[in-house]
C-alpha cells in the first residue's frame, strides 16, 4: 500500500484532518514525514490502525480504552473492557424500556379518556406514579444494532446537540499572551501549548493570575498559493504584564458565545454548528479571530497543563465556543446593490452541462483543513441532479474542464441552507448555514474566503437562476440577474495582472453541505471570448 496524505486519509474513511491530528496527539496512530513533502502522511499499519479506532469509536468505546485495547495485546483485557461496556448499555436498554413501557401505558390511559380537555394528573394512575418515581436519568447510550451499516445511523441520532448540552455564556475581555505555530509535523497544536505551557510555568503564572484561562483555534495560512495549517494559542494575563519576543500581546474583545464540552470528538464542532442554525433565540456572530471565523477552543484544564510544576494530570475539559448574539428580523430576500439593474446574459455560446454525466466527487482540500464529510446522495432518477451532504466536502463535477474567463449559469434550489458553486479553489456560498443573508466567495486561486453581509440568502425551495462571471479583471455573482457582488480586487486578478499568460482550467463543481437538500434543474458553463473566425 502507497503513503496516503492526511487529505486523501480524511476522504477515505470521512474523518476530519483535525480529528486525524487529534488522533496522533493522543497517541493512538503516528504518521511519517515524506522527504520533499510538507505534510503528514501515513503507512498501512496507521491507516489499519485508524480503521480499528473508527470501528471502535461507533461502537461507544472510550477513547482511553481504545488506547488500552489496541496497545495491549492481551485479548483478556480487551474482553474485559467490552463486558463492562456491555454491561453499561443493558442497564441503559432495561432503563429506555421501562421508560418506553410507561409512555405506551400513558398512551393507553389517555387513550380511554372521553372528556376533550387533556387532565394530565387523570391520565397518571398509581401504577405509572410508582414506576416512575424509581426512574433515574440515564446517560448518552442505547443498545445499537449488529450489523455494521447501522453503526454511521446509530452514531448519527446519538449525536445531537440539543439545547440542554450548550451554555450561554459572556466573555470579559482581556489581554492575552499569544503564540501561533504551522507545520504539520509535529502539529503545531503541540507545539503553541508547549510554548505557552513554557511561558506559564516560567513566570509562575498560575499564583500571579489564578483566574487565567486558556484559548486556542485554528489559524491557517497562504503560502505559495497553498493553505498551510496553523493554530494559535491564547492565555490570559493581568494587563501589565510583560511577554518574552517569542510571544504576542494581544488584546480579546469578548462578547456573547455559545458553550459546548467536546465529548470525545472534534467533529462534533459540525453538530454543534448545526444546532446554532436551528436555534430560535441566537445566530452566528462572526468576529475577530478570523482563524476559525471567531470560533473558540476554551481548554478547562489549563492548571494541569500549565500549573503543575512536575506532573501533569490526564484530565481534560474543551468546550467549544461560537460568537453569536440574539436574533434580529431577517429579511426575507437581499436588495440588490444600489444603481444596478437586472442583466440579461447572452446564452447563444454557452455549453449546456449533461448532469447525467456529473460524477460524485470531493472538492480539492489538499493542504487545507477542512472537516466536513463526503456526499450521501446524489439521484439523477427523477431528470433533475439531487444532492445532500451531512459535511461540505462532498459535491457533483462536470466530466469536462473549462477555460477562464467563463461564466457559470446554474439554476437550483435549496431546502434550507448552502447551495455552493466551486472552481479551482474558489467557491461561492448561498444561504450559508453560519449566516443565511451572509454570501461567501473565496478567491479561485488563493482560496482566500471574502463575507458581503445582505447578499447571501436565496429563497428556500424555489428555483433561482445563479450567474457566476469570471474574468481576469473583474469578478461578479448575480441571482436572478440582480448583481449581489462585483469586484475587481480579489488575489486571482492581481496575480493574472503580473503573469496574463497564466491558463487557468478546471471543472465546475456543484454542493450541498450541512444538511441541506440542492436540486440542480441545469447548468450551463460558457467560455468568454473564445471565438472563432
Amino acid at each position: 500500500m502507497e503513503l496516503q496524505t492526511i487529505n486523501q486519509v480524511s476522504k477515505m474513511y470521512d474523518i476530519s484532518t483535525r480529528m486525524l491530528r487529534y488522533y496522533e496527539q493522543a497517541g493512538l496512530i503516528s504518521s511519517l514525514r515524506k522527504e520533499g513533502y510538507s505534510y503528514r502522511v501515513y503507512d498501512e499499519t496507521a491507516v489499519r490502525r485508524l480503521q480499528q479506532i473508527i470501528i471502535l469509536r461507533k461502537l461507544r468505546i472510550p477513547m482511553k480504552q481504545i488506547s488500552i485495547i489496541l496497545d495491549r495485546p492481551e485479548t483478556a483485557e480487551a474482553i474485559e473492557i467490552f463486558k463492562q461496556n456491555i454491561d453499561e448499555l443493558n442497564e441503559e436498554v432495561d432503563a429506555l424500556t421501562t421508560i418506553r413501557d410507561v409512555l405506551v401505558r400513558f398512551v393507553e390511559n389517555l387513550q380511554k379518556m372521553t372528556n376533550i380537555r387533556l387532565e394530565l394528573g387523570a391520565a397518571f394512575d398509581s401504577s405509572i406514579l410508582s414506576i416512575v418515581s424509581l426512574l433515574t436519568l440515564s446517560k448518552n447510550h442505547v443498545k445499537e444494532p449488529i450489523k455494521m451499516e447501522d453503526f454511521q445511523k446509530a452514531d448519527e441520532k446519538l449525536r445531537i446537540v440539543t439545547d440542554n448540552d450548550v451554555r450561554i455564556v459572556y466573555l470579559p475581555p482581556a489581554t492575552v499572551a499569544s503564540v501561533r505555530t504551522f507545520g504539520e509535523v509535529p502539529i503545531p497544536e503541540g507545539k503553541s501549548h508547549d510554548i505557552i505551557e513554557a511561558f506559564a510555568k516560567e513566570t509562575d503564572l498560575f499564583r500571579i493570575y489564578p483566574s487565567t484561562r486558556n484559548y486556542g483555534f485554528d489559524n491557517n495560512d497562504i503560502v505559495d498559493r497553498k493553505e498551510i495549517h496553523g493554530y494559535e494559542v491564547w492565555i490570559t494575563i493581568p494587563d501589565d504584564f510583560e511577554v518574552p519576543a517569542t510571544l504576542v500581546k494581544k488584546s480579546f474583545a469578548g462578547g456573547l458565545y455559545a458553550a459546548y464540552k467536546m465529548r470525545e470528538d472534534f467533529d462534533e464542532r459540525a453538530l454543534f454548528n448545526n444546532w446554532l442554525i436551528k436555534n430560535d433565540d441566537f445566530e452566528y456572530d462572526e468576529r475577530e479571530p478570523v482563524g476559525m471565523g471567531g470560533w473558540l477552543e476554551e481548554h478547562f484544564n489549563s492548571y494541569n497543563m500549565y500549573g503543575l510544576k512536575d506532573k501533569k494530570h490526564t484530565l481534560t475539559h474543551l468546550e467549544f465556543l461560537i460568537p453569536i448574539k440574539e436574533k434580529t428580523e431577517k429579511v426575507s430576500s437581499p436588495k440588490p446593490l444600489k444603481n444596478i439593474v437586472k442583466t440579461e446574459f447572452d446564452m447563444s455560446k454557452a455549453i449546456d452541462v449533461d448532469l447525467a454525466t456529473m460524477v460524485s466527487d470531493t472538492v480539492d482540500t489538499e493542504g487545507m483543513a477542512g472537516f466536513g464529510k463526503s456526499i450521501q446522495k446524489f439521484d439523477m432518477s427523477g431528470g433533475e441532479l439531487v444532492l445532500a451532504s451531512d459535511g461540505d466536502l462532498g459535491c457533483a463535477q462536470t466530466a469536462g474542464s473549462y477555460t477562464l474567463p467563463l461564466r457559470i449559469n446554474l439554476t437550483a434550489k435549496t431546502d434550507s441552507t448552502n447551495i455552493r458553486v466551486y472552481y479551482q479553489k474558489g467557491e461561492i456560498i448561498f444561504n450559508w448555514e453560519c449566516n443565511l443573508d451572509e454570501l461567501r466567495v473565496h478567491d479561485i486561486l488563493t482560496g482566500k474566503n471574502y463575507g458581503y453581509r445582505g447578499q447571501g440568502r436565496v429563497p428556500k425551495n424555489e428555483y433561482v437562476d445563479i450567474t457566476w462571471v469570471i474574468e481576469k479583471d473583474t469578478h461578479e455573482i448575480y441571482v436572478n440577474g440582480e448583481l449581489r457582488q462585483k469586484g475587481d480586487d480579489y488575489p486571482y486578478i492581481k496575480q493574472l495582472k503580473q503573469e496574463p499568460d497564466q491558463k487557468i482550467s478546471g471543472p465546475v463543481k456543484i454542493s450541498a453541505a450541512w444538511g441541506s437538500i440542492v436540486t440542480v434543474k441545469s447548468l450551463k458553463v460558457t467560455e468568454l471570448y473564445q471565438t472563432t473566425e
